[in-house]
This record gives structure tokens, C-alpha cells and sequence, in this order.
């Protein structure tokens, strides 16, 4: 098996409750993440505080849209709106790396359009946790990633800060992954979009 990279990415935050732990877990492995933010999340003084303590301890911050709504069900101002608004909370939090994820992966080629022309790069993923249905809550989760992790060399693995069970056992998701021949952690870059 060749070279495996594997790029950690969470959506749907910042989450005070849950969030902040999962900064102290990266930082004790040393792994840097993306957080995919949602605007009405970091619109509060607490979500402020939590996304630039995701940025000070350098991890990349990509756009998620302000309120998490199918953005193919709306129209281009909409569209529009729902990204520069968390645009302009992230501020220059994102260095300069426009990142942008669709809520629940749902993209059109008016999506595509508009991120385009607002200098993002739009992001999916091909290794999906689904920590966030009930069933894979505990560590069903890091199994079925592992699962989807084995077979590929290059994994955006999508997951959630804003879940207890995901923060919970995230630490024996890398025990497994770095018990993997061959594989390192990377951020993304503009290149990958999957």
C-alpha cells in the first residue's frame, strides 16, 4: 500500500459543551484539523472566544454557511448571504484559505457558482464518521471510519465537534489510525475537494 494521508475535518460547530475538549485532544496528539463553522454559532461572544482558540492553536476554519439550511433550496442572494455573513464573523481567522462546505454535502451548479465567485474552494469528503446518527453513537463511529480509512491512500474524513460521543472516543480513532502502516495526518489544501 502506498503513501496513506488522512485530513481531519469537523463540521457544524463551534459547540462550548463539547468542542473546547476536542481542541485539548488535538493538542496532546499534536494534530492540526479544519473546523467547518456555522455563522450563528460564532455570532455570540463564547463562539468568538472558541473560534479563535481554534485558529491560535492552528488549525484551519472553513465557512459552513450561517444557519446550516439546504442551500439548493435557495435562491443566489440567499445563497449568497449565508456565506458572507459567516465570512465576515471568521474575519481573517481563515489566513486567507477560503474553504467552504456545503450543509449536508447538498451543492448545484448555482452553489458551485456562487462559492466560486466568492474565492472559495468547495470542500466534501469521502470518509463520512456518521457520528451523528444515534446508532453510531460510542464507538460504533470510529470503526465504520476505519472501515472507509483502510482501503483509500488520500481521506477527508468528515466529522462533528458538536457531539459528545465524537469527542468522547475521537482519541481511539488516531490510537487506530496511527496503528496504520505508512499514514500521516495533513490539513487540507485548495486542491482537494472529493
Amino acid at each position: 500500500m502506498a503513501h496513506r494521508i488522512v485530513r481531519l475535518t469537523f463540521d457544524d460547530g463551534p459547540c462550548p459543551a463539547t468542542t473546547p475538549q476536542l481542541l485539548d485532544h488535538l493538542g496532546r496528539y499534536r494534530l492540526k484539523a479544519t473546523f467547518f463553522v456555522v455563522g450563528q454559532n460564532i455570532a455570540c461572544s463564547e463562539g468568538q472566544a472558541i473560534l479563535e482558540k481554534i485558529a491560535l492553536d492552528g488549525h484551519q476554519i472553513g465557512n459552513h454557511s450561517y444557519s446550516h439550511g439546504n442551500l439548493t433550496a435557495m435562491t443566489a442572494k440567499q445563497i449568497e448571504d449565508e456565506i458572507k455573513q459567516t465570512e465576515s464573523l471568521i474575519g481573517s481567522l481563515d489566513h486567507g484559505i477560503k474553504l467552504f462546505r456545503p450543509p449536508y454535502g447538498l451543492y448545484n451548479p448555482l452553489v458551485d457558482q456562487i462559492v466560486r465567485d466568492l474565492g472559495y474552494q468547495l470542500v466534501l469528503w469521502n470518509v463520512t464518521s456518521l457520528d451523528w446518527k444515534k446508532y453510531y453513537w460510542n464507538r460504533r463511529w470510529v470503526s465504520h471510519t476505519m472501515r472507509q480509512i483502510k482501503p483509500r491512500q488520500d481521506c477527508i474524513v468528515l466529522a462533528h465537534d458538536v457531539w459528545p460521543s465524537t469527542v468522547a472516543f475521537f482519541p481511539e480513532l488516531v490510537s487506530a489510525i496511527q496503528k496504520l502502516p505508512d499514514t500521516e495526518f495533513c490539513q487540507l489544501d485548495r486542491t482537494h475537494t472529493f
